[in-house]
């Protein structure tokens, strides 16, 4: 599991408050409070996700149940951009579900890395690091390296879940 908070510590920041206070860190060499990075998160996320909501609350009621009961959980997404986990998790906040969102822990592609854009904003949050298998390698230390980065992906998984964190997955 990787990200900026070390291996396996949960953090009770989201995913955009995290970025908003690495970007002030970075840019002004300042550590804002962190009551200013939660507001100026919230008014972002308001701002560009205003309609995020939840539906099928049901199902997340028995996602805690389960969870409460020490069962492992996994939830597998539909995937429509490189956007789709911070959305999902802001949607759960917002909607009565932070102990969910505090929970969650992406399978994310390597290509995340790939892109600069990307790269900032998936270091911003804990994650697992897999080789999708629709990219090709390009040499053979480099398909040995895929195999190595997923198998260890899946112990990861593994791990994640037995502790109690929630296994997202979102399928290519």
């Amino acid at each position: 599991v990787q990200g900026n908070q070390g291996f396996m510590r949960k953090s009770k920041m989201s995913v955009l408050e995290r970025l908003l206070l690495s970007k002030v860190r970075r840019t002004y060499g300042i550590k804002p409070s962190i009551g200013l990075i939660k507001k100026a998160a919230e008014l972002a996320a308001l701002y560009f996700v205003p309609e995020n909501r939840v539906n099928g609350m049901e199902h997340l009621e028995e996602v805690r149940r389960l969870l409460n009961e020490g069962r492992r959980v996994e939830i597998v997404a539909n995937h429509s951009s490189d956007a789709d986990f911070p959305v999902l998790e802001d949607a759960l906040r917002r909607n009565g579900f932070p102990d969910l969102a505090e929970r969650l822990l992406p399978l994310y592609g390597e290509k995340l890395e790939r892109s600069f854009g990307t790269m900032l904003y998936a270091r911003a949050f804990r994650r697992i690091p897999v080789w999708s298998p629709y990219t090709e390698t390009q040499s053979e230390g480099e398909k040995q390296q895929k195999i190595i980065v997923n198998l260890s992906a899946i112990k990861a998984a593994q791990r994640a879940v037995t502790d109690g964190d929630i296994v997202v997955i979102f399928p290519d």
